[in-house]
């Protein structure tokens, strides 16, 4: 499968990563090839989209159109290596900030505290 090909390239550069993919990824019902490369890169390009920062060069390189032995050649070295770059993937884009502060959170203030 086409997922277990990206996992392994990940596992070779960063497990956590490979992890990350591994639990966000939703591997697609259908099982030829073609879809399923088709699937991974639905699933890079979204998460290359949610970034505040141009990915578009990148996102070019996910291509459906080629061969899978050419296709795992361009992800390992175009696309991977700035998926890594950017802490991809993620469960949400890493554009937005967090904060733990309660005076960040109003409605916080009026749950009781235990």
């Amino acid at each position: 499968m086409a997922s277990n090909a990206v996992f392994a390239l990940l596992m070779t550069r960063d497990a956590g990563s490979a992890y990350r993919f591994r639990n966000l990824y939703v591997e697609p019902v259908y099982q030829d090839l073609p879809s399923q490369m088709a699937a991974v890169n639905a699933f890079l390009r979204q998460q290359l989209s949610d970034l505040p920062e141009d990915t578009r060069r990148i996102r070019e390189c996910l291509l459906n159109e080629l061969d899978f032995e050419h296709w795992l050649h361009m992800l390992a070295t175009h696309v991977l290596p700035e998926v890594l770059r950017m802490g991809l993937p993620c469960a949400r884009p890493t554009g937005y900030v967090f904060r733990s502060e309660a005076s960040h959170f109003p409605l916080l203030d009026l749950l009781p505290v235990i």
